[in-house]
């Protein structure tokens, strides 16, 4: 193997506890990089390309993983054939690091994934891409009530030093029981469309997310139907006029859900469907991987790209 290291120095975790990768040995390294400005994402790849790197090490948070693989469909076509992609995590929420990445990462567990040794995992996941008119790539897309409490956990959360997981039960926590006025501004309805081979809606909702990881929101299992590791574009939205919020949100704790559960979610306007393509129109917040992107009233197309492949270990 001949590795890229991409570090992001200023990543939570890293910041915290310092780099992980930098404790490597550098004889097992061909090409390190430290990321502190991500518009020059696109011209390091392409140096590890020059240095026929076949594998890139990202360490950081889910911003760092969503711009470095971002960049990396940008770039593809100087790499032949795609590097292998392993995840160490980094930042405070680590989303897709924890699933597809190393789990508790130390020196000794990169230096086994560079040999070749222990109980390595492998994955092979798509990207979703969004298109904008300008094109991005990530793995979790949502708009309404979710950007909406995105920006009230890292107002409001994440400031107190609640990370991860449990930053995302307290703010679903803060949401549901908390003050009415903070549950009714998240939940605003509204206006969005959503057009799909087999499925179409128009009207208001409070949310949407769509992803092609098997288990996008910490805690929760928000797509039903289908299997989870299925290379398909998975999208749930919910109705402007969907009942019974709280029981389904408390339900969606639940991994299995039963066909009654399923059929009730239906009928209370909440909607799991599996495309290979969504086009959706919406007036609003839009996020994907935690960043929000340039508001739109246009179209908003959603695809997937070929599968990556993602090297982990337990």
């Amino acid at each position: 193997m001949k590795p890229a290291f991409l570090i992001n120095r200023e990543s939570h975790t890293v910041k915290k506890n310092g780099s992980v990768l930098a404790h490597v040995p550098q004889d097992l390294v061909t090409f390190t990089a430290y990321i502190d400005d991500f518009s020059r994402l696109e011209s390091v790849l392409k140096q590890a390309a020059a240095a026929r790197c076949d594998s890139v090490f990202i360490e950081g948070g889910d911003g760092t993983i969503h711009g470095v693989l971002s960049a990396l469909m940008h770039v593809q076509n100087v790499f032949n054939p795609l590097p292998k992609i392993i995840l160490l995590p980094g930042g405070m929420t680590n989303l897709v690091a924890k699933q597809v990445g190393i789990h508790k990462p130390t020196p000794a567990k990169v230096k086994a994934v560079i040999e070749g040794r222990g109980r390595l995992l492998r994955h092979r996941l798509p990207m979703l891409e969004v298109d904008t008119g300008q094109v991005y790539y990530g793995f979790l897309f949502s708009t309404g009530a979710l950007p909406n409490g995105t920006r009230y956990c890292l107002e409001y959360i994440h400031t107190k030093g609640i990370e991860g997981s449990r930053a995302v039960l307290a703010t679903v926590y803060q949401i549901l029981v908390g003050r009415t006025g903070l549950r009714q501004k998240i939940l605003t309805p509204s206006p969005f469309s959503l057009r799909t081979d087999d499925h179409n809606f128009a009207g208001e909702h409070l949310i949407s997310l769509a992803s092609t990881l098997p288990y996008p929101l910490s805690g929760f299992h928000v797509f039903w139907g289908g299997k989870p590791e299925c290379n398909k574009l998975r999208l749930t939205y919910a109705r402007s006029d969907a009942k019974a919020i709280i029981r389904h949100v408390i339900g969606l704790m639940r991994k299995e859900k039963p066909p009654k559960a399923i059929r009730k979610l239906s009928q209370d306007g909440f909607i799991s469907l599996e495309c290979q393509r969504a086009i959706i129109h919406h007036e609003g917040p839009i996020v994907l991987d935690g960043e929000f992107l340039a508001n739109t009233n246009g179209t908003i197309t959603l695809s997937i790209t070929d599968p990556l492949e993602f090297t982990g270990v337990k």
